[in-house]
């Protein structure tokens, strides 16, 4: 690995207390990126008044095909005031078994941040610098290796 180059990590180390920490990583990301994808958790989540609220915002409800933990069906939705202060109404814990879980963040269509909710995994796109940067400040990223089950596997 060069030092420039860019590798998944994972932190499983967060807590329902971590909310200052969920927040700061999704500021880092949500304002420089394109669009948002959830995996769809529970049916009739539409009818759900907040997420009505932003499905005019919805670019595709499919299958994902670029995402590190797919399910059978996701949204997404494009990056703008609405869809961020959604995500941003939400603390850590709050994504946990939601209508809509597993966050995906997307810059360029290449998944910058990810969330597996029930293994409590926050995977994020980082070069060594700023790899050595976020756990200098008190997280716990380490080096990440897709599953068999994520489309991104080697």
């Amino acid at each position: 690995m060069t030092e420039n180059s860019v590798c998944y990590y994972c932190d499983a180390s967060f807590k329902e207390t971590d909310d200052e920490k969920w927040f700061f990583l999704l500021r880092k990301v949500l304002y420089d990126s394109d669009y948002v994808e959830f995996n769809v958790h529970k049916k009739d989540f539409e009818k759900i008044p907040e997420i009505d609220s932003i499905s005019k915002h919805i670019i595709d409800t499919v299958k994902p095909k670029q995402k590190i933990y797919p399910r059978k069906k996701s949204i997404s939705y494009q990056l703008n005031e609405d869809v961020i202060s959604f995500i941003l109404s939400k603390q850590y814990m709050d994504w946990k078994n939601y209508y809509l879980e597993d966050i995906s963040i997307f810059k360029n269509d290449l998944e910058i941040f990810a969330t597996i909710t029930h293994e409590n995994y926050i995977i994020m796109l980082l070069n060594a610098d700023q790899y050595i940067d976020l756990n200098n400040k008190g997280y716990n990223f380490s080096y990440f290796l897709p599953t068999k089950h994520s489309v991104y596997r080697k």
